[in-house]
């Protein structure tokens, strides 16, 4: 089982990525990575997600599918399309 430290938990959040994510890459589960979040009083924000939001609709202008888009961010197509369609 991974560890996951203040500082590489930060750096993931801000990267947009998702617990989810977050727990596969550190070998935890969602719920320690939430936990872990929560104990250590890192929120995920809304400006987090408007900047994950902005990439994400820029490399779609870019051309980049929406499939790649999902696989990359590690959220569904289905939410790829609605922020996008939020542009």
């Amino acid at each position: 089982m991974g560890k996951l430290d203040k500082t590489k938990l930060i750096e993931f959040v801000n990267l947009g990525l998702s617990d989810n994510v977050i727990g596969k890459t550190c070998g935890i589960t969602r719920q320690a990575v939430y936990s872990t979040r929560k104990k250590l009083g890192i929120n995920q924000t809304k400006i987090r997600y408007n900047v994950r939001n902005e990439e994400i609709k820029n490399l779609h202008d870019q051309g980049m599918s929406v499939k790649e888009i999902s696989g990359n961010f590690g959220i569904t197509v289905f939410h790829i399309y609605r922020i996008i369609k939020k542009a």
